[in-house]
């Protein structure tokens, strides 16, 4: 026991923390700075192994250049002498407060949907930064996951014990073989012992990708009791109720072994048990042979659950190839039309001003076409205008109308796509719509030529009949977005919409359901109101028509009208003009209000359906991060310093 002693001039042990084959985990204050710290202390035994050393070396320095807010830090690493005279290796990291994911799961057994997402979304994002420089952690487990309150009224998780099974191995093969209790584990404990040895001797080929972080920093609690089985703090080979199939052969280990430890605890935290219980020995042959049984969990949905049991397959091909991609799914599929209303609204209201005026500079061009055409039939029924011209402005004022609707769709999506990607990739930037424009001005054209090629075909299929035309709305809901955020081609961006819109049909269909069914009623209500309007003021209008001046105007005026009579008919006609008139006068500003929300709604949807195939949100941050932007010089040194440090 180190108890009182003070490590390196440095480090004064104040209590144990955890205990493992290799050493212990004590508090200790720095002495400097009087800030407590965790200190991984070896124990003096296998300090005689030279080998055994220089590994531990290696381990330590590349622990400290795994740099993630979601992994524990290490901040230092030495050798001192004991009081006894005794040779001591000791790694230092900071000390956390808060308690593992194995203690909240013992007092809540199983965890809500929305927390569950919270916890995976950070673990996945310190493995994959592990992954990505060859570190594989072999031994994830609700032990090793430490939540610590973040001042913020949320926790911020911390994955321990990175690397820690590949350096205890050399501590402890003698002995976990004896905790076995028959033939067959052994072996496969063997198989294990062979592979982290060859992993290990590997390691001096990329120094970079190993590492060695803090045993679990338990208060007391060391064990955790489940199924009868007793599971060691820090077990050197992975504790079985959490291992992989190859893992349990022990075959050789890559990234997608860590996926299904993940998945197994995804599935417990959702239903409040492991999929396999009982010795090791029955754990691990399950996990070799026997299907997860299915996941219960109240109020999760069914594409999660199958996202939980994809990572949990026995073929690590049939897996989410990352733990990003795991993540991204189980987010995406965890969300329906609600969810996605919902966000709708939060980023509409945060930046309500800038859509209105999205939305005003949107509708604007065809309120004027609209009020060039009320302006063109009131004159029409007072034979101002009429023969010929008048079927050759219909059809102008038709195929006008037809192209703004277009432009001004494609204009309010590109808007729209552009402004949600940045709110999700970079939400402390500053939204300024000028530069937008800039950036979606080059793909207007592309975007305007699909919009209008969509459009044609929407109508063709409705005309044919109203099924074929939804059906086309939903299969390339995502066309603009994709012109706008992938830059394809036209045809490229149809097939790919195809693509994205299969991922999550149902919410697609609901959403092109949705966007047709609210404007739809509250046109009727508006056409309903535009009526009433007419007729509470009308007869003031027949008062015109009644008077002498417009009936000797309207007699000779050539006419072949309805039996009612000139005067009739023409009221009647005036008073539809002026029904029109006022619909589209209501009509504007309810189309400023909805347009640019179902905008919204659309591209959160194309970047729901990215989630749902396993393609993370960062792939954004690179587009967004090279655009034509300009950057201010704290902005380049801030992204020059992340490229240097690999991140």
């Amino acid at each position: 026991m180190l108890l009182g002693e003070i490590l390196d001039g440095k480090y004064k042990i104040e209590r144990e923390l955890g205990r493992g084959g290799m050493g212990a985990v004590y508090l200790a204050t720095h002495l400097g700075t009087d800030r407590f710290v965790a200190v991984k202390v070896i124990s003096p035994q296998f300090m005689k192994r030279a080998e055994f050393v220089e590994r531990f070396r290696r381990e330590a320095r590349a622990a400290g250049r795994l740099r993630h807010p979601n992994v524990v830090d290490v901040t230092d690493f030495g050798f001192a002498k004991t009081n006894q005279g005794e040779d001591v290796a000791y790694l230092v990291m900071e000390y956390l407060d808060g308690c593992t994911l194995a203690e909240i799961l013992e007092d809540e057994k199983s965890l809500s949907l929305s927390w569950t997402l919270d916890i995976i979304e950070q673990i996945c994002s310190a493995v994959h930064q592990a992954h990505q420089q060859g570190i594989i952690h072999r031994d994830l487990k609700p032990e090793n996951i430490w939540l610590e309150p973040n001042q913020r009224g949320g926790y911020t998780v911390k994955v321990l014990d990175f690397g820690i099974a590949k350096l205890e191995v050399l501590a402890e093969d003698e002995d976990f073989s004896n905790e076995s209790s028959s033939k067959g584990s052994e072996d496969a404990i063997k198989a294990t012992l062979s592979e982290q040895e060859t992993l290990l001797i590997s390691s001096t080929e990329n120094p970079t990708a190993r590492l060695f972080a803090r045993e679990t920093q338990q208060r007391g609690l060391e064990t955790e009791r489940l199924s009868g089985n007793l599971t060691k703090v820090g077990t050197i080979l992975g504790t079985p109720l959490y291992m992989s199939p190859e893992q349990c052969r022990g075959e050789k280990l890559d990234s997608r072994s860590d996926i299904y430890s993940i998945g197994v605890i995804t599935y417990r935290m959702l239903s409040g048990k492991v999929p396999f219980e009982g010795d090791n020995t029955t754990v691990m042959q399950a996990h070799i042979k026997e299907e997860p049984p299915p996941l219960i969990a109240d109020g999760v949905p069914k594409k999660v659950k199958q996202i939980v049991h994809q990572a949990l397959s026995k073929n690590p091909d049939d897996r989410p190839q990352t733990a990003q991609a795991f993540a991204a799914k189980l987010r995406a599929h965890s969300e329906g039309i609600g969810q996605l209303l919902q966000k709708s609204m939060i980023i509409y209201s945060e930046y309500l001003p800038k859509f209105l005026l999205i939305g005003f500079l949107v509708v604007l061009p065809g309120a004027l076409v609209g009020l060039s055409k009320a302006i063109f039939n009131a004159l029409d029924v007072f034979y101002v205008i009429g023969g010929p011209f008048e079927l050759f402005a219909l059809t102008t004022f038709s195929v006008l109308s037809f192209l703004v609707q277009s432009v001004s769709a494609a204009f309010l999506v590109g808007y729209s796509t552009w402004l949600v990607g940045q709110r999700l990739a970079l939400p402390l930037r500053p939204i300024e719509l000028t530069k937008i424009f800039k950036l979606i001005r080059p793909k207007l054209k592309k975007l305007v030529v699909t919009v209008v090629i969509f459009s044609i075909i929407s109508f063709l299929g409705v005309l044919c009949c109203i099924i074929p035309g939804i059906w086309i709305a939903v299969r390339y809901l995502l066309i603009s977005p994709v012109v706008v955020i992938e830059n394809l081609r036209i045809k490229q961006a149809f097939k790919r919409s195809a693509e994205l819109v299969k991922r999550s049909y149902r919410t697609a269909f609901a959403l092109v359901i949705l966007s047709y069914f609210a404007p739809f009623v509250l046109a009727i209500l508006l056409n309903v109101l535009a009526n009433a309007v007419t007729k509470a003021y009308f007869p003031y209008i027949e008062q015109i028509f009644q008077s002498s001046e417009s009936a000797m105007f309207l007699q000779v005026r050539p006419t072949v009208r309805l039996p009612e009579g000139p005067q009739k008919v023409e009221e009647m006609e005036f008073r539809r003009t002026i029904v029109e008139t006022t619909f589209e006068m209501l009509w504007m500003p309810v189309s400023i209000f909805l347009l640019p929300f179902f905008s919204i709604t659309t591209a959160l949807f194309y970047f729901k359906t990215r989630l749902a195939g396993g393609e993370s949100l960062q792939d954004l941050l690179s587009q967004f991060e090279d655009n034509e932007l300009p950057k201010t010089k704290w902005q380049q040194k801030m992204k020059e310093k992340l490229i240097s440090s690999g991140k």
